[in-house]
């Protein structure tokens, strides 16, 4: 499995679902079925896109859970330790180079 994109934001809206999953789209050499929770701001994104998605919240969408619990998990340690004058920008990077490193070990 390969992480295709993460991405830091200040809130939860279509319009950031939307810039993040044209991003990601961009990526991808065919038009992949995206596997959505129940975010409600997933749905317009996903209709301005004409992406093919599915709503799941078991199953084929495990492995991008498991994925999270891993990230959840690193970033833990950083409780009472991350920056709080951390740029979104900087804790972009940050998760960059986590999903990098990710790839890196698993390879």
């Amino acid at each position: 499995m390969g992480i295709l994109g993460v991405r830091v934001t200040k809130g939860h809206a279509s319009i950031e679902a939307y810039s993040f999953l044209k991003h990601v789209l961009r990526k991808c050499i065919n038009q992949p079925k995206i596997l959505v929770d129940g975010g409600p701001w997933y749905k317009p994104a996903l209709k301005r896109l004409k992406a093919d998605w599915k709503h799941v919240t078991f199953g084929l969408r495990n492995p991008v859970e498991q994925w999270f619990g891993i990230f959840k998990h690193r970033i833990k340690r950083f409780y009472r330790n991350w920056p709080y004058n951390a740029t979104v920008d900087s804790t972009q990077q940050w998760i960059d180079c986590f999903v990098s490193m990710y790839h890196f070990t698993r390879c």
